[in-house]
Formats: structure tokens, sequence, C-alpha cells
């Protein structure tokens, strides 16, 4: 199954979807709407998108895997897709300035999940990765940079 889907922060002149390898165990969950954690560019970094559509093919060898659904429920319905991708068309906007039109301010928050790998972690958000099993710190407004972070 292939997904289509559009990344955050990109600028407009290459803000389009992208195709993704959408993995064995993210299949049943996985619906146009929801939103995903993505490899993107060169250096893999994980950006946020949204999935615009999915189509059934064939395993493509040369597409990325997604990395995480963040959505089981999806933010979009198919009325709200048609309206983001008529405001994206008809305004000068990006798919998603065009999501922040559609959805509440609490909804677009960014998604950022840091682990490292020594014993001290963050006093306010200790919980464990989910990906990695290692201790986790989030995005909880302290910056801690003596230690070599790495991403999921």
């Amino acid at each position: 199954m292939i997904a289509r889907v559009v990344v955050e922060n990109a600028a407009y002149s290459f803000d389009i979807p992208f195709s993704y390898q959408v993995p064995q165990q993210m299949q049943p969950d996985i619906r146009p709407g929801c939103r995903v954690l993505v490899p993107f560019g060169k250096a893999n970094r994980a950006k946020q998108g949204l999935v615009l559509a999915l189509e059934e093919g064939g395993e493509q060898e040369n597409l990325k895997p997604l990395k995480t659904l963040l959505d089981y429920q999806p933010l979009l319905d198919s009325e709200q897709l048609w309206l983001l991708e008529l405001l994206h068309r008809r305004t000068f906007c990006t798919y998603y300035e065009a999501l922040r039109a559609l959805v509440p301010s609490g909804l677009t928050v960014k998604v950022r999940v840091m682990c490292w790998e020594r014993k001290q972690i963050c006093r306010n958000c200790s919980s464990r990765c989910r990906s990695c099993s290692r201790r986790c710190w989030t995005t909880c407004g302290k910056k801690i940079s003596r230690w070599p972070l790495k991403s999921c």
C-alpha cells in the first residue's frame, strides 16, 4: 500500500504529495486524513505529514516507509480533504497552512521526540520511547543540551 503524504513546513514550490510505503503493521489503522511521521530529504529527518490518499499498489523498492502513525482517528474526513485541496489550489497557501485554517489551533502542535542513551531524564516527562524503548524526552520546554541527543 502506498500513501500520498504532504509534509509540514514545505515551501510552496515543492508543496506536493510525496509517496511513501505503508508498513504491514500500519495498514489496518491508517486512513486518509491521519497525521504521520515520515523520513524526509536525504538526511531522513522526521517530519510531520498528512495522509491525503492511499493507493493499492505493489511494493516499490525505492519508496521510504512511514515512521509512525500519530492519529488513529483521522483529523479530516473526505469533505474536509476536498476543501483542503481546494484551498491549496485556489489560494496561495501550502497544504499545512490550509490545514491550520480547517482544524482547531491545539491540533496542529509540533511533535518532536528525542532520545538519549544515558540514565539522566527530564523530570517533567519521564516516559519511554515506543520505537526504541529507551528513556524519552518529549518537547516539554526544557532544553537538555549537554548530552548527545539523537532522533528515534
